[in-house]
Parts: structure tokens; C-alpha cells; sequence
């Protein structure tokens, strides 16, 4: 009986090694940099608001605009009227949400 058990789970296994193969990779979602000055700081809410340069790969111009951040430790070391160089990335939902700040 256990034979049979570990034939059948073999069987399964190398029945779905071929799907496993081919499935699509897992794609990297884009990193942006850019400058600014932080205008507010908001823990609680893992949430910093930036007057940021112009993001010229995005085509965006400079404007004021809040950002969620991934981690909110990030924020400890930064205050307002800080510029900053911070890294981000767009959300599935299209949000940005700060990965990095220096």
C-alpha cells in the first residue's frame, strides 16, 4: 500500500513539473529616484508629504503630493524642510510608495 501511495505521489509530482517549468516569471516592478523637501511627517499614518523636483521619467512636473511609505522606521530620521533624496515605487493600485529615503 505505501508503495502504491509513493508511485501515485511521483506520478503527480512529475505530471506537474512541466507546468511548474513554464510558468511566467515574476515581473520586477520599476525603482524611481528623486529629490525634494519633506513638507510633513506622518508616523501614525506611515505617510510623508514631499514637494518633489520634476520626475521627468514619469513626466511629472514638480508639485507637492503625499507618499505612503513601505516602512515607517524610514521616517525616525527625517523632519520638515528636510530635502531629501527618496526611492519609490508605483503600487498595483498606482499609488507610489517610498521604498528608501536619504
Amino acid at each position: 500500500m505505501k508503495r502504491i501511495v509513493i508511485v501515485l505521489a511521483a506520478a503527480l509530482l512529475l505530471g506537474t513539473a512541466p507546468d511548474l517549468m513554464a510558468a511566467k516569471p515574476v515581473e520586477s516592478v520599476p525603482t524611481y529616484t528623486a529629490t525634494g523637501i519633506i513638507k510633513k511627517v506622518e508616523p501614525n499614518a506611515a505617510r510623508v508629504t514631499l514637494h518633489h523636483d520634476p520626475i521627468a521619467v514619469l513626466g511629472w512636473p514638480s508639485m507637492t503630493m503625499p507618499f505612503a511609505v513601505k516602512d515607517r522606521k524610514v521616517l525616525a530620521s527625517v523632519r520638515a524642510e528636510q530635502r531629501v533624496e527618496f526611492d519609490f515605487v508605483q503600487a498595483p493600485s498606482g499609488a507610489p510608495v517610498i521604498t528608501a529615503i536619504r
